[in-house]
């Protein structure tokens, strides 16, 4: 999912503790992006909501891939 920057690690807290936040200080976006094993998909909307967080299909984690590099900005 894409995260507000500034609250990426306070939402960390709030879900799967395996959950990897990935930040990019180069991005202009301020969004961070995280990875979240194993949640359900319910479960992880109602912890994030009213955070401006943007939750993405779910994927088994094998089949994760980095978007491409026209694909992230839209």
């Amino acid at each position: 999912m894409l995260v507000p920057e500034a609250q990426g690690s306070a939402l960390l807290g709030l879900i799967a503790p395996s959950s990897l936040l990935v930040d990019d200080p180069a991005s202009r976006s301020q969004r961070s992006v995280l990875l979240v094993p194993d949640a359900h998909r319910s479960v992880l909307l109602r912890a994030v909501a009213g955070h401006g967080a943007v939750v993405g299909p779910t994927r088994p984690w094998l089949e994760v891939r980095a978007p491409t590099s026209g694909r992230a900005g839209r």
